[in-house]
C-alpha cells in the first residue's frame, strides 16, 4: 500500500517483493534490488582496505583477492623463506615483518587501551573501535561497521544463504561454530521412542515413559489418578484446591 510519486520509484520497490536483484558489484559479486543500494556498498571498496601485499603494497577487500594477486605476481620472486612456516618473500624486510607473528613480537600499541599488535595495519583496525569510526557500510541496510570483516559477516543476514547446513535437520548456518553450537542440541536431546518426545537428560526420559507403561507410584487421595513423581502429583492436587 506504499505510495510513490514517479512510476520509476514503484518498480525499484516492487523489486524489494520479488527478490528480483539485478544490480551486482563487480568488486565481491553481491547482488542489490536497487542501483542506490548498489552505489552505497561500492563505498565499502573505496575505504582502507583489510587485506594488503607484503611484496607490493597493494590493497585489497578480501583475503582470496589478495591470494589470488601473491599467486600471479609473486609466486616466482619468493627468494626469502620463513623457516618457521616455509612461507615466501621477496624482500627480506616483508619476511622479518611476517616473522613478527611467530615470535610474538607486538611493537604496535594502542595508546587508548594498552593492547599490542604486530602491524601497525592491525593496530589502526583496533583503533576504530575507541574512536567509534564505522567506514564500512552496508549497501542493503546502511548499518556501519569498524571492520570489513565484520561487515561481510553481516551481509550474509540479506543474502539469506548459509555455507554450513546441519546434516540432521537442514538449517544453515552463516559460519561453521555456529552450526558446531548447534549441532550439540542434536546430540543432548534424549529421545522417547514411544511419542518422539525429545529430553536434555537421559533420567528426565525415563521419568517420561512412566506415562506409556503406567507405572505410578505417586497416588491422588482425591481422584485416585497416579502420578510418576512426587513433583507431578503435587501440581495435579492444585488443581483440586482450585
Amino acid at each position: 500500500g506504499k505510495g510513490f510519486l514517479v512510476k520509476g520509484g514503484l518498480c525499484q520497490h516492487q523489486k524489494i517483493h520479488s527478490g528480483e536483484k539485478p544490480f551486482q558489484c563487480i568488486e565481491c559479486g553481491m547482488f542489490f534490488h536497487t542501483k542506490g543500494g548498489l552505489k552505497r556498498h561500492g563505498q565499502v571498496h573505496k575505504v582502507e582496505r583489510d587485506y594488503k601485499c607484503l611484496d607490493c603494497g597493494k590493497t585489497f577487500s578480501y583475503s582470496s583477492s589478495l591470494r589470488n594477486h601473491c599467486n600471479i605476481m609473486h609466486l616466482r620472486v619468493t627468494p626469502h623463506k620463513c623457516s618457521e612456516c616455509g612461507k615466501c618473500f621477496s624482500r627480506k624486510a616483508n619476511l622479518l615483518r611476517h616473522q613478527q607473528i611467530h615470535t610474538g613480537e607486538k611493537p604496535y600499541r594502542c595508546q587508548e587501551c594498552g593492547k599490542s599488535f604486530p602491524h601497525k595495519e592491525y593496530l589502526r583496525n583496533h583503533e576504530k573501535f575507541h574512536t567509534g569510526e564505522k567506514p564500512y557500510r552496508c549497501g542493503e541496510c546502511g548499518k556501519g561497521f569498524a571492520r570489513n570483516s565484520d561487515l561481510r559477516v553481516h551481509e550474509k543476514i540479506h543474502t539469506g544463504r548459509g555455507s554450513y547446513q546441519c546434516p540432521e535437520c537442514g538449517k544453515s548456518f552463516s559460519w561453521r561454530s555456529s552450526l558446531r553450537r548447534h549441532k550439540k542440541a542434536h546430540k543432548s536431546q534424549e529421545k522417547c521412542p514411544e511419542c518422539g518426545k525429545c529430553f536434555s537428560q537421559k533420567s528426565h526420559l525415563w521419568r517420561h515413559q512412566k506415562v506409556h507403561i503406567g507405572d505410578g507410584a505417586y497416588e491422588c487421595p482425591v481422584c485416585f489418578k497416579r502420578f510418576a513423581d512426587s513433583v507431578e502429583l503435587q501440581r495435579h492436587q492444585k488443581e483440586h484446591r482450585g
